[in-house]
This record gives C-alpha cells, sequence and structure tokens, in this order.
C-alpha cells in the first residue's frame, strides 16, 4: 500500500474526505498495478495500467471539477491559485500518461506516482484543501470573495 488513508490528513469536509478516500483507493491500485507491470511487462498488464490510469485520471478531472464547482459557488477569495494547482497537476498527469502511453515503460508513471505526487498530495490537502473545506464549512471566513 502506497498510500494509508488512515495516516493521511482529514479536511473540515465529510464529502471532500470521501472523494480523498477514493483518490487513494485508486492510487494504490495504481500503484500495485505498476509495480506488476515493472516485474511482468506483458501486454495484459499494460492494457490493465493503462485502464487505471485513465480511471484516475477522469477521477480526478471530476474531483476537481466538483470542489472548482463549490468554490465558485461559495466565492471562495483564493479560487484562481487554488484552480491553478489543479490545472498543474492534471497536465502533470496527461503529460506522464502520454509518456506511458508512447513508451510502454512504467518508470516515468512510477516515479511521478511514487515520489512528486504523494508528497504534492499530502501538501495540497494540508495546505489548500483544509482552508478551502474549512472556508465552505463556515469555519472561517476571507477577504476579498471572487466575483
Amino acid at each position: 500500500m502506497l498510500i494509508d488513508f488512515e495516516k493521511f490528513p482529514k479536511v473540515d469536509m465529510e464529502n471532500m474526505n470521501d472523494v480523498h478516500e477514493n483518490d487513494i483507493k485508486i492510487i494504490n491500485e495504481l500503484n500495485d498495478l505498476i509495480e506488476n507491470y515493472i516485474s511482468n511487462e506483458s501486454e495484459e498488464l499494460f492494457s490493465k495500467l493503462d485502464e487505471k490510469y485513465e480511471e484516475w485520471l477522469n477521477h480526478t478531472i471530476e474531483h476537481f471539477s466538483g470542489e472548482e464547482k463549490m468554490m465558485i459557488e461559495k466565492k471562495f477569495p483564493p479560487y484562481a491559485v487554488h484552480k491553478q494547482e489543479h490545472d498543474n497537476v492534471l497536465n502533470a498527469m496527461k503529460n506522464v500518461q502520454e509518456d506511458l502511453r508512447k513508451t510502454k515503460s512504467a518508470a516515468g508513471v512510477k516515479n511521478f506516482v511514487q515520489n512528486g505526487l504523494v508528497r504534492w498530495l499530502v501538501n495540497h490537502v494540508q495546505t489548500m484543501d483544509t482552508v478551502t473545506a474549512r472556508f465552505l464549512s463556515g469555519k472561517i471566513s476571507l477577504a476579498h470573495p471572487i466575483n
């Protein structure tokens, strides 16, 4: 298991925690497929890895879209900064997927998932998502709402 949800940071909105739990489930499944594919580079395992990556990408797009919609509805002041983080990681995910499909090598996706992604995800939840959840749940207010 790459990420233990029980030890993963939580935020002040249960629906966001539920989405994060689904993220972690998919990421852990993806990580297992990465390791299996590296051990045995078969066409069948590549297909499963590619499908899981696509599932993860689509889930992440939906996850970010849902958060962004809530931020817009509640006029979350640092919306643009939070959205930019989402856009940056989605672009990175798409680039890694393109590389995976071109090369059929799991080295890049393994590095991205096991190194960069885990650090980014924990940091993002502890900073951006924590403040966002507190704002959206009414536990804090911030000046200068977006229009």
